[in-house]
């Protein structure tokens, strides 16, 4: 592995800004022996392969897919990680459970998988949810974005943890992973421990957040703002 380690959402994070966005991928390309370049992202690993087309995309190793449900990467991580928060995960009986709950509507098919529940919803249903999974006595990652979505996962996955099992599976410490994200799907990645970028445009969910002196706020949006908050945390500099 290289030194450093960017593992960065994709949609609004990455996106937005084309022209700082190939600068980004010329730097990252250029350092390729120093920086290794990943992904964090809600988007499933076809629609993550779509945007490293669409956007001109390095590359990324690893991927991490469906908000943290899924690691694809070399040396077997994909396995492990699913061997991992397979443990405690009760897939049909947390669908049973949260399907009727007001508020919540199952998202289409295709947004579904083995290890992912994902649904739309209205108003502020956290609280409900959090109540009917106790009751369940279910153990479940209940990750809530835009104040539209929710994703259900096992307990032990998250973009964060997803992370976290990079870090060990790699042997690379999370002072040498830096991850960049913009809305509340990227919040637990933000406090995971890593060095943390949020981008100047990230969502108001994300404001209490910011109080954390371990994350860096950028003024810069979109792909500036990874490219500032890289500059903020030294990663070009030899260690």
């Amino acid at each position: 592995m290289p030194d450093w380690l960017l593992i960065s959402d994709i949609d609004g994070t990455l996106t937005g800004d084309d022209r700082a966005l190939s600068k980004l991928m010329t730097l990252l390309e250029t350092h390729q022996d120093r920086v290794g370049f990943g992904v964090a992202s809600g988007r499933s690993l076809a629609l993550i392969k779509d945007a490293t087309r669409d956007y001109d995309l390095l590359e990324p190793a690893p991927i991490i897919a469906g908000v943290g449900s899924e690691i694809h990467g070399h040396g077997g991580i994909g396995e492990a990680y699913r061997a991992h928060i397979d443990e405690a995960w009760e897939r049909e009986r947390s669908e049973v459970t949260l399907r009727d709950v007001p508020g919540l509507t199952l998202q289409a098919a295709d947004a579904q998988t083995e290890v992912k529940l994902s649904f739309n919803t209205v108003g502020n249903v956290l609280p409900a949810v959090k109540k009917v999974v106790a009751k369940a006595g279910l153990e479940l990652s209940l990750i809530h974005s835009h104040n539209k979505f929710l994703d259900v996962l096992p307990k032990q996955a998250s973009k964060g943890q997803a992370v976290r099992f990079v870090s060990e599976y790699y042997n690379i410490s999370l002072k040498w992973i830096v991850v960049a994200g913009d809305t509340g799907n990227d919040a637990d990645m933000l406090t995971c421990g890593a060095k943390a970028i949020v981008v100047g445009n990230y969502a108001p969910e994300l404001l209490p957040l910011l109080q954390d002196k371990a994350i860096y706020v950028a003024k810069a949006h979109h792909a500036a703002g990874v490219l500032e908050g890289l500059n903020y945390h030294g990663v070009f500099r030899e260690k």
